[in-house]
């Protein structure tokens, strides 16, 4: 199965990588990549770096607000099943640096370019069918039912699980920073073994995008991270594993030998699902 993934953007190119080189896009060219995806013969998976799921039974928004009500009186946080989803919520209570952001879904802005391109998240009640969205939703362990499918994953999230145990680490705003954007990146390729299409040229990474050389941005480690997040899903189930399901949300993380935390995540959410 060919996995690709994608840093979608409404207001800037989305950024694509496919395990063999990265490419740039704007929306209507990336609504026809996807199109032409869809009508080709190959078996895929898309890992989208957005919210794909939508707002949970009303059982699960119940029992989740009684979870909320239970917490510390210090930690009891206001919450709108239409602001933020389950996943979402629950994330942001975690101990988790605060440059590795977890924005409610209402909040994020490739929100219009996800509805514009795959008819997702699906909101309006009741919801289209499967069979009448372009990419079969993936948001179970492993429901890899049709030959295009699509699935969420959180590459910020993924890069602090896969590296959070490196004490040396001190900074993760790789978004903002170069210095902290390059460090990460080269541990993330140092620990895992599966580099890009990339080169290193006067202390500075570079990938190759449409045959020119550029140095790296975040955009790009984003969209590598979600190939990667897939790749490793479909080799082996205990290298990543999809935390969540489709009434908190779903997205693929990694999975780590010392302390489980996706494992725990996965754990406590399935009592909403």
């Amino acid at each position: 199965m060919k996995v690709i993934g994608i840093d979608p953007a409404p207001a800037k190119e989305t950024v694509i990588y496919d395990g063999a080189k990265f490419m740039t896009k704007d929306a209507v060219a990336l609504k026809n990549y996807l199109e032409d995806i869809k009508k080709s013969e190959d078996n895929v998976l898309i890992c989208w770096d957005a919210p794909l799921t939508g707002i949970a039974s009303v059982k699960a928004i119940e029992k989740f607000k009684e979870y909320l009500s239970n917490l510390e009186k210090k930690k009891k946080p206001k919450w709108s099943p239409l602001e933020a989803r389950i996943i979402e919520k629950y994330i942001a209570l975690q101990d988790i640096p605060k440059a590795i952001s977890t924005n409610s879904f209402s909040q994020c802005p490739h929100w219009t370019i996800t509805q514009y391109c795959l008819g997702l998240p699906q909101i309006f009640q009741p919801e289209t069918p499967q069979s009448n969205l372009p990419f079969n939703l993936i948001s179970e362990q492993k429901l890899l039912s049709a030959s295009k499918n699509v699935v969420e994953v959180h590459p910020a999230l993924a890069l602090w699980l896969w590296l959070n145990e490196d004490s040396s680490i001190t900074r993760w705003d790789y978004k903002d920073n170069k210095g902290t954007l390059k460090n990460l990146a080269e541990k993330l390729f140092t620990k895992l073994e599966k580099q890009p299409a990339i080169t290193i040229k006067n202390d500075k990474i570079q990938v190759t995008v449409f045959g020119k050389e550029k140095d790296m941005n975040d955009d790009h480690l984003d969209a590598y991270i979600a190939w990667l997040l897939g790749t490793l899903w479909l080799e082996n189930e205990n290298k990543v594993l999809l935390v969540g399901n489709k009434n908190t949300g779903a997205m693929l993380l990694p999975t780590d030998k010392k302390e489980e935390v996706s494992k725990k995540w996965q754990s406590e959410l399935e009592e909403y699902k």
